[in-house]
């Protein structure tokens, strides 16, 4: 799952340019962060993480795919435009094919309600995107 969270994560952080850019509704730059990696928690802040999965099916050229469910959390008080603004870019998005999994599908699945982060006294919003995933064949050994 290396590759597609390094897809994704290159997605969200390349998106700098305009004041409608992620980086731009999030306060500045480096404030996408995958939630496992170490950061302090911030206002203007968009965490990501693989929240679990299920097999997919076998297509006609016999690969079998697997559906990642990936959970986003914005901490901001616009939230709703960064909301806006992560479902422009993920929605039916066409990633490049990594080495080892192509993402073949990008869908939003749920969308929270409006939360309140007491300790970072801003809103919270949460949402799951479905990644269709293509696994490589592994080459003889």
């Amino acid at each position: 799952m290396n590759s597609v969270e390094e897809a994704i994560q290159t997605r969200l952080t390349g998106d700098s340019v305009g004041n409608d850019s992620l980086q731009y509704l999030l306060g500045g730059s480096g404030r996408v962060f995958h939630a496992f990696e170490q950061f302090e928690p911030k206002v203007g802040m968009l965490t990501h993480f693989y929240q679990g999965g299920r097999p997919g099916d076998i297509n006609a050229d016999s690969a079998q795919t697997e559906t990642g469910i990936y959970q986003f959390n914005i901490f901001s008080d616009t939230y709703e435009a960064v909301k806006e603004r992560v479902i422009r870019l993920l929605q039916g998005h066409q990633f490049p094919t990594p080495s080892d999994a192509g993402i073949k599908g990008c869908t939003l699945e749920w969308i929270g309600p409006d939360e309140f982060d007491e300790p970072l006294k801003c809103g919270v919003k949460r949402m799951r995107f479905k990644i269709e995933i293509c696994r490589s064949a592994q080459a003889p050994v």
